[in-house]
């Protein structure tokens, strides 16, 4: 289900020219990818008959992790986007060279701080992975000051940087109000109001759900205290795979089902959309 109700905002906002959404919502179908793979592989009750999984649980385990970091790095790239668009001179026409600047810089956000966190997770790892009951494996890390800034400080750092961009948006367009189709127009964006308006508080409201989340796992994760990081001891286990009874799922695992039906409620539902599902029917034929 979390998964169809991706499929249309991913095709709405790919339409629309939205990169910063677009890849959010790859990410958000990626994680819901995941899940179903994790839940057909490694669904019964007794983790000790699990399959091992060498090879693709070295990739799925670490999946999730990726998801949620580039989720919170495309929420704030979209945020970040929105407060430019308003910070525009409207006399001004934006050129080639600027577009390609914003989309390098989006992608570097959005790609490539993500694929960056991706290639730290070794050093602060002290398993390959885990085989947990009911999640299968799972990639989790040594609470040390190394995860702690390669890693657990981003997750509130960028809900954060949503919600200044957010304020700054809801600031200059309060300044250009009365401007502020002209300014959508002379932007190049191709967004109307309606697509901002809602582009904007769905931005917003991610951050609410992303920034309480991020702030309660931090402080749970520092709270037993971060210790000095030893690579040796840290992987002094690398090659166990230890095969974990739990009595509840992963709750990340409902935090991608939430986001999933948020992106339905504010994509899947507008004009564009409706129109965009009436071409589909058309398209089969009805």
């Amino acid at each position: 289900l979390s998964l169809m109700l991706s499929a249309s905002p991913f095709f709405w906002n790919f339409r629309q020219r939205n990169l910063s959404a677009t890849i959010f919502v790859i990410y958000v179908i990626v994680a819901n990818i995941t899940i179903i793979v994790q839940a057909s592989l490694f669904g019964g009750p007794d983790v000790s008959k699990y399959w091992e999984g060498k090879g693709l649980c070295d990739i799925i385990g670490r999946l999730p992790h990726v998801c949620g970091i580039g989720i919170i790095c495309s929420l704030a790239s979209m945020s970040r986007t929105l407060a430019r668009i308003l910070s525009k001179n409207i006399t001004l026409s934006v050129t080639v060279a600027q577009k390609r600047r914003e989309l390098i810089v989006e992608l570097l956000i959005c790609v490539g701080f993500p694929l960056l966190c991706l290639a730290t997770f070794y050093i602060y790892q002290p398993y390959r992975y885990v085989l947990l009951e009911h999640s299968g494996c799972i990639v989790i890390f040594d609470y040390t000051w190394a995860s702690f800034w390669l890693y657990t400080f981003w997750q509130p750092f960028f809900p954060l940087v949503s919600a200044i961009y957010s304020a700054i948006t809801i600031y200059r367009y309060f300044q250009r109000r009365r401007q502020f189709r002209e300014v959508l127009r002379s932007s190049q964006s191709g967004l109307t109001v309606a697509r901002f308006a809602r582009l904007l508080f769905f931005c917003i409201t991610v951050m609410f759900v992303e920034l309480p989340l991020a702030i309660v796992t931090l402080v749970t994760n520092v709270q037993p205290g971060i210790h000095v990081f030893n690579f040796s001891k840290t992987h002094a286990n690398w090659n166990t795979i230890p095969r974990v009874a739990a009595s509840a799922t992963r709750k990340d695992f409902f935090y991608f089902t939430i986001v999933s039906v948020l992106l339905f409620v504010y994509f899947g539902f507008g004009v564009d959309a409706r129109n965009m599902y009436h071409d589909w029917l058309i398209a089969l034929g009805f």
